[in-house]
């Protein structure tokens, strides 16, 4: 697999205040890239033990990365196997629903659980997916931004 020259590696690290879900959703996303570009077993077995070690220095623990692959491998050999055409037909009978909220911490992922499990049976007709929103982004700390008029101080500023 390419990388550019510039690569260093450096991911969403474990210990950053995101919620789980994002950081796995990372791990299946380099798995997912790993999968489609590589064709042969080997290179692709290869490519998941770098990708191991990258998720190692980026603080990921060796369990949670195992169990990630183990669960991708595992899905993806169900897909070769089952036709995905009829479960994608059950998901699509529902409607898409998305409630974003602030993530705080840890404690929001126990609350999108048992809000989930609420809304789910009082709504059964309805696919409902959560997000997290960061509570402060880094540009409304620096309201100027972008916000010089005259052309002869716009340049040559970092």
């Amino acid at each position: 697999m390419y990388h550019k020259k510039t690569f260093t590696g450096v991911y969403l690290n474990w210990t950053s205040l995101t919620s789980r879900k994002y950081k796995i959703g990372l791990i299946y996303g380099l798995l997912d890239r790993i999968w489609r570009i590589c064709s042969e077993e080997t290179d692709k077995m290869e490519e998941i033990e770098k990708l191991k070690i990258i998720l190692q220095k980026n603080e990921y623990p060796k369990h949670v990365v195992d169990k990630e692959i183990e669960r991708f491998l595992k899905n993806r050999m169900n897909q070769q196997q089952n036709h995905p055409a009829e479960k994608n037909k059950e998901k699509q009978t529902k409607k898409r629903q998305y409630i974003v909220l602030p993530y705080v911490n840890h404690k929001a992922e126990e609350f999108v659980r048992r809000l989930k499990k609420l809304v789910t049976s009082t709504f059964p007709q309805d696919d409902f997916n959560f997000a997290f929103k960061a509570l402060n982004e880094i540009g409304k700390f620096f309201p100027f931004k972008d916000n010089v008029k005259e052309v002869e101080n716009k340049s040559l500023v970092v």
